[in-house]
């Protein structure tokens, strides 16, 4: 029993069903699944801020590049949601800017 995955983004874990249809096998256990990796952490003062991103923004930009691209931002004072803005364009639409 073999499954190419070779077409599967990983943010498709919410769909794809063909690929869920083992019986045998609770959801989390299914060849794709939705079951999220959860990590706590105790926000303190020293955050800067939390950065959630899709491999739209990862695929283009390293950790160290999405920092830097934030953080330049975050000290010109633009609103989060400019900035998002900003990052979208930059990484889907380089050739935008």
């Amino acid at each position: 029993f073999f499954f190419n995955l070779g077409n599967l983004a990983l943010s498709r874990a919410l769909g794809d069903f063909i690929f869920k249809r083992n019986t045998d096998k609770k959801a989390e256990e299914q060849v794709v699944t939705a079951a999220p990796d959860v990590v706590t952490k105790t926000i303190t003062e020293d955050w800067e801020f939390i950065l959630l991103a899709c491999d739209g923004i990862w695929d283009v930009l390293s950790n160290e590049e999405v920092l830097k691209f934030v953080r330049t931002r975050v000290a010109q004072q633009m609103t989060p949601e400019m900035i998002c803005e900003e990052l979208m364009t930059r990484c889907l639409a380089p050739n935008c800017q």
